[in-house]
């Protein structure tokens, strides 16, 4: 008696969340559709830089953060920002109908800037490397926009 009424219970309630489950289903499908492709291209920078006697008696902390952030300023800067806007074509649907405030501000949350490792010492230089990320719509573009931010670090330390 009581195995059958399990069942029963098993297969009314089987229902209820195969239902549930189809209206869900059937609600995510079109959204997730609906939703533009995203894609991202990271490029990893080392910099190799020479370091003196007195530096290598006396390590100053958080140096890798300071320099990593002055080059993370350098990189969203707004006359930089503009200039690879224009370049690659970039946020042209979002510049139609907002500011350019606004344009920068989407750029800045687009391109990321992390440390890659722990500076390290080889010799007579120290080595230095982050990550430069940037997301978008277009592959070719994200992949584009990510080297020529990468190739200006590299000009600019140069």
């Amino acid at each position: 008696m009581l195995e059958r009424r399990t069942r029963e219970i098993f297969r009314r309630r089987a229902l209820l969340a195969t239902a549930v489950f189809a209206a869900v289903l059937a609600a995510a499908i079109p959204f997730a559709l609906y939703l533009p492709d995203l894609y991202r291209a990271t490029a990893l920078v080392l910099v190799e830089r020479p370091i003196s006697e007195s530096v290598l008696k006396t390590p100053v902390s958080g140096e890798l953060e300071s320099r990593l952030y002055v080059i993370k300023q350098e990189i969203l800067s707004r006359d930089r920002l503009i200039e690879l806007i224009k370049r690659f074509d970039l946020y042209s649907e979002m510049r139609g109908r907002a500011g350019l405030d606004e344009v920068l501000t989407q750029a800045r949350n687009d391109i990321i800037v992390q440390p890659a490792g722990p500076e390290q010492d080889s010799g007579r230089s120290k080595t230095v490397s982050f990550s430069l990320s940037y997301t978008g719509t277009s592959g070719a573009q994200v992949a584009d926009v990510t080297n020529a931010v990468a190739a200006f670090y590299v000009q600019q330390n140069d």
